[in-house]
């Protein structure tokens, strides 16, 4: 009976380190497992921020092409503000020129005038 009895103890003694090595390895699995539930998540995390790092990018490149396009639009319209003020100063120039023209005529008929007045007069005088 004794016999009987260590080795029932052998065996279940037998029994509880297998079932301590199964709970080991059960752990060391699921240790294993949260490693790499660890990494892929590292990873997808990683992935996260360089996507949000190049979506950032490509934000900020297309706000400056943007501006880039209203500033080359903006010149343009500086442009064509400016040709029509040298336009208008040309024909305000050139009506000018001739006001001044129409001037001298005007000045240089009117003192004809006078003198074909004065010369009506020294003639009516004699």
């Amino acid at each position: 009976m004794h016999d009987r009895a260590v080795e029932k103890e052998m065996e279940a003694e037998k029994l509880r380190t297998q079932a301590a090595l199964a709970r080991v390895i059960a752990a060391k699995a699921d240790m294993e497992r949260q490693k790499r539930l660890m990494e892929e998540f590292q990873q997808r995390r990683r992935l996260a921020q360089q996507r949000l790092f190049h979506e950032m990018q490509e934000d900020r490149e297309a706000k400056a092409v943007n501006v880039a396009r209203q500033q080359k639009q903006l010149a343009r319209e500086e442009e064509k503000r400016l040709e029509v003020m040298r336009k208008r100063e040309q024909v305000a120039e050139e009506l000018a020129d001739e006001l001044r023209s129409k001037y001298r005529q005007l000045s240089d008929n009117l003192e004809l005038h006078q003198v074909t007045k004065l010369l009506f007069f020294v003639l009516f005088l004699f």
